[in-house]
């Protein structure tokens, strides 16, 4: 009797496993205009589904606009080249990035490495066919393997600079510290 409560047992763990793992696709539309939660969950808390397979079973279950797919790397290794370890793809074109940036808004990161061998970054793209859209370029690469698949929360760093002393609230009689231009003949060339 306890050893049919030991199979037992491993048989329902063996099946929590598989429903675990086996975690189905879910549409963006489940998500709303949740985008994080999207990534995350399909590409990230599933990876499980695409690693160890071609970069094109990624873009295939994909939904959103690919805006940007840039390099991921690249490292540079003994004989002094670099190399293309994976790419990140992106839902907002690089003018979108780069207000995101300047407004210190979070950006989103969806990266997918390669497994190895890494090719030479400069050959790959320079020799690539003309692209005339991102989802091209990520198709160029639709081969690759997957080793691994991160989703994070980009922020821009704020100023770390302390904030300049303000003059005397107070009126106390200091007068705040003038600031004069630098004469040219103080100047030595």
């Amino acid at each position: 009797m306890n050893n049919m409560k030991k199979i037992k047992l491993i048989i329902l763990l063996t099946l929590t496993a598989i429903c675990l793992k086996a975690q189905p696709y879910k549409p963006m539309a489940e998500f709303g205009a949740d985008t994080l939660n999207y990534l995350k969950y399909n590409f990230e808390t599933r990876k499980s589904q695409y690693i160890g397979y071609t970069v094109e079973k990624i873009i295939n279950d994909y939904e959103l606009e690919m805006k940007d797919v840039t390099s991921r790397g690249p490292y540079v290794f003994a004989d002094n080249k670099f190399y293309l370890k994976g790419i990140s793809i992106s839902h907002v074109n690089s003018i979108e990035t780069r207000r995101k940036w300047n407004t210190k808004s979070a950006m989103i990161e969806f990266d997918i490495d390669f497994e190895p061998p890494y090719e030479d970054e400069w050959a790959f793209w320079h020799y690539a066919p003309h692209f005339n859209t991102e989802r091209e370029r990520a198709l160029y690469v639709k081969d690759k393997i997957v080793k691994d698949i991160k989703v994070y929360v980009f922020q821009p760093k704020t100023s770390t600079l302390p904030a300049p002393p303000s003059p005397d609230p107070g009126g106390g009689g200091k007068k705040p510290r003038e600031i004069r231009p630098i004469d040219d003949d103080i100047i030595s060339e």
